[in-house]
């Protein structure tokens, strides 16, 4: 009020006879110093700049009663230092309560509104790095899913039906890629039916005939009712 009857010549007449402009700038000064420092007070005191604290109700209202009371008493200082001083500043006590007020709800809201923030940015961090985790987790179960050994395998069996027969290294890649794609695929799905389950191990069969030719043998026998059956994949 004292800086917008500053520019009103009959406000600053009537409200505050007498008031300069030094008088005011020492006002918006104070003010400015108060609320540093009871910023400051409060910070200290009930940590509302450490999200991983948690602030009560009983601690707001603690805070604000304090702030308001400290800000009392620097409003006191100020005249103190007026009266003794002769520092420049304006003789209205009648509105240092309600700007008391004003300062303690105005420091107490902007310390919870900081808390809030940095609480809400602990949370996103905290998102952040389960998210990381959770691709490390898939890239894990990506890098055992992707068995090196039997890769390694694979690609001699390979190198070997390049050379010998051209037409069953052709068929060997294709039964390798399902299998490759199957595995990869695995972990997207909580179950897969019996069939796709039986195609992926035909496919992984294929590869194995390959390699060890008529040393292994297999005899599956599945009625087709049970090729809609649900499992879990591998």
């Amino acid at each position: 009020p004292e800086s917008v009857s500053l520019f009103d010549r009959f406000e600053s007449h009537s409200l505050f006879p007498g008031m300069k402009f030094m008088d005011v700038a020492n006002e918006i000064l104070f003010t400015f110093v108060s609320l540093l420092i009871l910023f400051a007070i409060n910070t200290r005191l009930f940590h509302f700049n450490q999200a991983s604290i948690k602030i009560t109700a009983a601690k707001i209202l603690l805070s604000f009663i304090l702030t308001w009371i400290l800000s009392n008493l620097l409003g006191q200082v100020f005249v103190f230092l007026h009266r003794t001083f002769d520092i420049p500043a304006i003789d209205a006590m009648v509105l240092h309560p309600l700007r008391d007020f004003i300062m303690a709800c105005l420091v107490t809201s902007s310390c919870c509104i900081i808390y809030l923030v940095r609480r809400q940015q602990l949370v996103l961090i905290e998102n952040e790095q389960l998210q990381a985790e959770n691709i490390r987790n898939q890239y894990e179960v990506l890098k055992n899913q992707l068995n090196p050994h039997m890769l390694f395998n694979s690609l001699n069996t390979l190198r070997s039906l390049v050379r010998e027969n051209q037409d069953k290294a052709q068929d060997y890649i294709q039964e390798l890629s399902r299998v490759l794609r199957y595995t990869l695929q695995s972990n997207e799905s909580q179950s897969v039916s019996l069939r796709e389950e039986m195609e992926f191990a035909s496919a992984y069969i294929f590869l194995l005939k390959m390699r060890f030719e008529n040393n292994l043998q297999f005899d599956i026998q599945i009625a087709k009712s049970f090729e809609d059956y649900r499992l879990p994949p591998m």
